[in-house]
């Protein structure tokens, strides 16, 4: 027993010196204002002065940018697409919050069968497709406005032989 108060009875000895520092502290100290523990005291002291966030310029252009839309991409179902090459920018269409047109980027168009179809154009021209066989392809498209607004939209488009 004298060796465990020998090993231990130090460490309980400190911890609880440092218990009750702590406590007299953080509840003990007390200001002339009634405030009570360190904390308390010492926000009682900052001055937090009356900040009027709407007065900011950033917040105005923040506000004035938040109503704005993002992107519309839409596409054109009135035309049923038929086998072969086309070209996907003819109807699918992107607007900014103003109405202007947008150019529009492919992600990845899927075949029926689930499998990624890759596109015949290069360059600018990454719109245009070779469809195979008749089903419903999977076209995910995104668009970016001059504030980088961005939107992505998946459509599922028929195609059918002529």
């Amino acid at each position: 027993m004298k060796l465990i108060f020998d090993t231990y009875g130090k460490a309980l000895l400190e911890a609880a010196v440092v218990v009750t520092l702590l406590t007299f502290l953080f509840y003990g100290v007390a200001d002339h204002s009634g405030n009570t523990g360190i904390f308390y005291v010492a926000g009682a002291r900052t001055d937090t002065g009356n900040i009027v966030y709407d007065e900011y310029m950033d917040f105005k252009n923040y506000a004035a940018e938040g109503e704005y839309r993002k992107p519309q991409i839409v596409y054109d179902d009135e035309q049923v697409l038929t086998v072969g090459t086309c070209d996907l920018a003819d109807y699918i269409h992107a607007y900014d919050y103003n109405g202007n047109v947008l150019p529009i980027r492919i992600i990845a168009c899927f075949n029926p069968d689930g499998l990624q179809l890759s596109s015949d154009g290069a360059g600018d021209s990454l719109t245009l497709f070779e469809f195979v066989t008749d089903g419903i392809y999977c076209v995910r498209v995104s668009a970016a406005d001059e504030n980088n607004r961005k939107n992505v939209c998946e459509f599922s488009i028929p195609v059918g032989s002529d």
